[in-house]
C-alpha cells in the first residue's frame, strides 16, 4: 500500500507522520520506493494544480491523506482566491484522481463549515452555512469531493472510498489555542476569550 499525505508541515500532518511512523509496519514496495510520502508546501504547491497532478501520478498512491488546509480564517477574507484553491481546489483534483485510480481519500476539514447557530452537537449531513470565507472555501471543497465520488457510480473505473473528517479546535505541539493563552496570560492583565466553544 502506497499512502500519501498531504500537509506534513502541519499539526494533523506531524501527527500523522509521527503516528504512522511510530504504530504502522508499511512494507516497502517492490520497487523500493517508501510506503509513505509526507508532502508539505517544500515540495507540492496546492495552488499549482499540475504540480498537485503530477504528484499524485507520479507517486501512484493507494490512499490519500488529505490533512493540508489554508487555516488563517481572518486572512482568508481578503485572500480569497488562495483559501479557494487550497481548501477546494485542490481536495477536488485530489478526489477526482482517488476515483479515476480506485484510491482510498481521507480529507480533514471542519466546523467552520457550519454558523454555529445549532444547539447541540452537529451531525455530518447538518445543513452547511459557513458564515466566513475559509469556512465557505471548506464547505465548498467538501461539496467537490462529495460530488467527484458521487459521478463515480456511473463510469466504468475504480470509485475508490472517501471520508471526510470535521475537526474544531486542534491543539498539539507547535503553536495552538491553549500555549497562545498561556503566552497572553503572562503579558495582559485581562483576557477576552469566546466562551461557546466546546
Amino acid at each position: 500500500m502506497k499512502i500519501l499525505v498531504f500537509g506534513k508541515d502541519g499539526q494533523l500532518g506531524k501527527a500523522f507522520h509521527q503516528t504512522l511512523d511510530e504504530y504502522l509496519l508499511l512494507p516497502q514496495d517492490s520497487n523500493s520506493q517508501p510506503s509513505v510520502q509526507y508532502v508539505g508546501r517544500a515540495q507540492c504547491d496546492l495552488t499549482n494544480e499540475q504540480a498537485v497532478t503530477s504528484l499524485l501520478n507520479e507517486f501512484q498512491p493507494n490512499l490519500i491523506i488529505n490533512a493540508s488546509a489554508y487555516t488563517a480564517v481572518d486572512k482568508a477574507e481578503t485572500e480569497v482566491d488562495l483559501a479557494f484553491a487550497v481548501n477546494e481546489r485542490a481536495p477536488e483534483i485530489m478526489a477526482e484522481y482517488a476515483v479515476q485510480h480506485g484510491a482510498a481519500f481521507l480529507h480533514y476539514s471542519t466546523d467552520y463549515v457550519f454558523d454555529g447557530e445549532k444547539y447541540g452537537f452537529y451531525l455530518e449531513d447538518d445543513l452547511r452555512n459557513p458564515l466566513g470565507i475559509y469556512g465557505k472555501s471548506k464547505a465548498t471543497g467538501e461539496e467537490a469531493i462529495v460530488k467527484a465520488f458521487a459521478s463515480s457510480s456511473d463510469q466504468s473505473v475504480g470509485t475508490g472510498q472517501y471520508a471526510i473528517l470535521r475537526t474544531s479546535w486542534v491543539y498539539g505541539d507547535g503553536g495552538n489555542f491553549i500555549r497562545t493563552i498561556l503566552r497572553l496570560a503572562k503579558d495582559r492583565e485581562e483576557l477576552r476569550v469566546i466562551e461557546d466553544q466546546y
